[in-house]
């Protein structure tokens, strides 16, 4: 389990690494004067009436100005003053020609930045042809995610990202290598400790958007920070909660597998095995088959009522929660199958709960509770353990163990000490 919460864990790190904004950064646009004038002429409610040119400029009449007086007023209004270095400017200005805007990296910018600065500065070129004013706006990380920035300037960790990928897919791929040698049984590579590793990779994925707006500077300046922040928290809370209400039951069947409480051992052949979990999983296939026609059919009336009274976004909907449960009901035999086939062809029972080739089972406890064991004799000779288990898809439960040949006997001990233990 340690080692699959490392790689959730470095999974995360490459989630966060591939998205990580650049944090600072300027935005360079030239100035369009003759469509400033134009507005500044013809102003509307939607934009400010100076444009930032001294307010003696528009106590007159807007008509009487000429584009020469606003020119220069602009000009005098610049906030800095730039001689046209032809090193640095024409390299600028040729991609101000092309993308109609530029970004670049504050320390690039020949003149002072004050740090942080959110307005916008006006700066004059001297001796400039073909662009004379340039508008400069500091963008930090909040700011970076809705720029026009291309990925590579705008997420700077991404290649090192598709490295560091490469890497933990192997290492995957060394983490879940398996040999020829037959599996032994372990809690946490069990049912419940599927459970178990999952509920905790939500707390860690909740961990990680917590953190996510401080390591990328967005806390307080958008509301994805503060959405990544709350969202992360109830990841992390119910993550928690869950992982706890489950660490019992995953302690329990770790100490079985150890001996402790246990009332009996089997090992199966191959053969048995095989066919024990051929018709499980027959037995699961027709269950989940039962209950999606029903389902179907529930969604089928729904789909026809709503297409009478609603639009085909409603009916879309609908198809596709019936779809995702189609899905759901042919894909989870086939898993289960799998599963079961990698083994162990092992069976540990106690008095609380069993492990069954890596499916595990527990009734006892708030959400279950024991109701009878019984054998049950015939060409496929089986302990029957029914018990109930409360909550959503709860119910009746009942788990056939398989009993190999000759264990008859242990297997009605094992029932009369079930039946003993909850009487």
């Amino acid at each position: 389990m340690v080692k699959k919460l490392f790689l959730c864990l470095m999974g995360l790190i490459l989630l966060l690494a591939w998205w990580y904004p650049v944090q600072n950064v300027v935005r360079i646009e030239p100035v369009d004067l003759k469509n400033r004038f134009e507005r500044f002429q013809n102003p509307t409610w939607l934009g400010t009436s100076t444009f930032g040119l001294p307010l003696e400029m528009t106590r007159g009449n807007r008509q009487d100005v000429t584009f020469q007086e606003f020119r220069t007023a602009f000009i005098e209004k610049a906030d800095q003053t730039l001689k046209a270095d032809p090193e640095f400017l024409n390299p600028l200005l040729n991609k101000l020609n092309e993308r109609g805007r530029t970004y670049l990296e504050p320390e690039q910018w020949p003149l002072p930045w004050p740090s942080k600065y959110r307005v916008p500065l006006t700066v004059f070129l001297e001796n400039a042809q073909s662009i004379e004013l340039l508008e400069l706006a500091w963008l930090e990380s909040a700011d970076v995610f809705g720029s026009e920035l291309n990925w590579r300037d705008k997420y700077p960790l991404r290649p090192y990202a598709v490295l560091f990928a490469a890497v933990l897919f192997a290492a995957s791929g060394l983490v879940w290598r398996r040999g020829d040698k037959a599996s032994t049984p372990s809690a946490a590579d069990s049912r419940i400790g599927t459970i178990l590793a999952c509920c905790l990779g939500l707390a860690l994925s909740g961990g990680a958007m917590i953190a996510m707006p401080h390591l990328y500077g967005i806390w307080g300046d958008s509301d994805l920070g503060f959405a990544a922040f709350f969202v992360g928290l109830f990841l992390c809370l119910s993550g928690s909660v869950s992982a706890l209400s489950f660490l019992g039951t995953f302690n329990y069947i770790r100490d079985l597998l150890q001996g402790e409480k246990r009332l009996l051992q089997w090992n199966y052949t191959p053969a048995e095995w095989q066919d024990f979990v051929h018709k499980q999983c027959n037995e699961e296939r027709r269950d989940m088959l039962q209950k999606l026609a029903l389902i179907g059919l529930v969604l089928l009336s729904t789909a026809l009522v709503v297409s009478w009274v609603a639009d085909a976004l409603a009916v879309m909907i609908i198809s596709g929660v019936f779809f995702v449960l189609v899905l759901t009901a042919v894909s989870v035999p086939v898993i289960s199958r799998r599963r079961l086939l990698r083994g162990p062809f092992e069976a540990h029972i106690g008095l609380k709960g069993l492990y069954l080739g890596g499916q595990t089972h527990t009734w006892t406890g708030f959400f279950h509770s024991f109701q009878s064991a019984e054998v049950e004799t015939g060409e496929n000779p089986c302990l029957v353990i029914h018990y109930f288990q409360r909550g959503h898809g709860g119910g009746d439960i009942l788990v056939r163990v398989p009993i190999p040949a000759g264990k008859e006997q242990e297997a009605e001990h094992a029932a009369r000490e079930l039946q003993e233990a909850f009487a």
